[in-house]
């Protein structure tokens, strides 16, 4: 008679307690939770740039079609639509990789960063391990001193893989840059760089590798 009342009182303090509603997904249970994953992580530098606490990242929905996504989520006043692709044995953010160099390297280079291809990738077993390439373009007539301590921050458009030391190489310098090991932080590897100067309209070319 006691486990029964006392049942009874629970399940009457339950009915109090308002219930929250839960997301229209859609798609197979396992990619939802993947991507649900994936984009607590991912949305996290966006919202950080924007001034707004990580923490109130909210994800309103998940749709699965096959290898593509589509996410609503919240975060704040912010609401936004995100599109998912499944590649290289995770899903990815379609809006790509976000490269960023700090001062003075900024004034001097447009940068366009690509995926590494299968065969190139850590995906590709064996021999793979790159995770992002860029290009760097220089402009202005004369070559650019870039001083120690310039910054290159690359975010990934998938959540990376903390156990891997990653590094950062820089060709078609004045002399070869790296390997430079990564620090990372809201899923963006930060690279502090050496000292080296910029051949006047030259490319320089960037390669990222993952190694256990």
């Amino acid at each position: 008679m006691r486990n029964y009342v006392a049942a009874a009182c629970l399940l009457a303090s339950l009915a109090l307690v308002p219930r929250v509603a839960t997301a229209a997904d859609t798609g197979r249970a396992r990619d939802i939770r993947a991507i649900r994953g994936a984009a607590q992580v991912l949305f996290v530098a966006r919202t950080r740039a924007l001034g707004i606490d990580p923490s109130k990242i909210a994800i309103d929905s998940v749709n699965v079609d096959g290898s593509h996504a589509n996410v609503a989520w919240i975060a704040g006043d912010l609401h936004e639509n995100a599109s998912f692709t499944f590649r290289y044995d995770r899903w990815w953010d379609d809006s790509g990789y976000v490269v960023t160099a700090g001062q003075p390297i900024s004034q001097w280079v447009s940068i366009a960063a690509r995926a590494p291809t299968e065969a190139e990738s850590w995906h590709y077993y064996p021999g793979g391990n790159s995770w992002v390439y860029f290009t760097m373009l220089a402009s202005g007539d004369s070559p650019r001193v870039v001083p120690a301590g310039a910054t290159l921050d690359i975010w990934c458009p998938f959540v990376l893989d903390r156990g891997l030391k990653y590094t950062l190489t820089i060709a078609k310098a004045d002399a070869p840059i790296g390997p430079t090991a990564a620090s990372i932080e809201d899923n963006t590897l930060r690279f502090v760089l050496p000292a080296f100067t910029i051949p006047a309209g030259a490319q320089l070319m960037g390669e990222v590798e993952g190694d256990p």
